[in-house]
Order: C-alpha cells, then sequence, then structure tokens
C-alpha cells in the first residue's frame, strides 16, 4: 500500500500507538494519560482503525533506538500497522538522527508517522 499522501488518506488505515514516559515536571502535561488522550483523539479525527497495538516506553528520548520495543515498532511497521501515532513530536526520541531514520525504515515498510 502506498503511502498517505494527505490526512484525508488516512481513513481506514490501521493506528498503532508509541508513547514515550516524561519525568518530573513533563508527566504533568506530557505524561502517559496525556499521549494516550492525544493519539485517541488524532486516530478518531482522522477515521484510522487502531488495531490496540502500542508501545508505552520508560526510557531517554536520547538512546530511544537502542530499545528492544523501538526495534520492535520498526519491525511491525507496514505488516500489522500502516500509522505510527505519536501524541507529541517530543516524545517519539530526542535524536534528529534516530528519528529521520525510522521515518525513512517506517516508510521503506509502507507506514506513515503521524505527531498529533
Amino acid at each position: 500500500m502506498r503511502l498517505p499522501g494527505s490526512l484525508d488518506e488516512l481513513q481506514r488505515r490501521r493506528a498503532a500507538h508509541w508513547g514515550r514516559e516524561s519525568t518530573g515536571r513533563q508527566a504533568e502535561r506530557h505524561g502517559p494519560a496525556a499521549q494516550r488522550e492525544q493519539r485517541v483523539q488524532a486516530i478518531g479525527a482522522y477515521g484510522m482503525v487502531d488495531t490496540g497495538i502500542e508501545w508505552q516506553v520508560a526510557h531517554s528520548g536520547r538512546t530511544i533506538g537502542t530499545t528492544r520495543q523501538f526495534a520492535d515498532m520498526l519491525g511491525r511497521a507496514g505488516r500489522d500497522y500502516d500509522v505510527l501515532v505519536v501524541g507529541y513530536i517530543s516524545r517519539f526520541t530526542r535524536n534528529l538522527r534516530t528519528a529521520v531514520n525510522a521515518r525513512d525504515q517506517l516508510h521503506e515498510a509502507g507506514a506513515a508517522l503521524l505527531f498529533r
């Protein structure tokens, strides 16, 4: 399946959730519950199908790419889900190279990346 060219093309695509736990003051506004709410709202707003697949990782954003959850998320892209939904861009990764490489891998597998 080709990647969506617009937000309208997300309709009926299978969505998976990505969340990364915040620490300290961040947890108040960007903690797991707030991130989940953002993802659920995005899935509903764009008419995607929630697969129930979810990764909630407690790990530094700078080294998130070394976790087994990150590897699993990339490995299942395009096979088990079509769109990876992230509540806030800062909850994906803090390392630009990791983020860009992950986006490229997701796209190569046929999955899109949506930041709410």
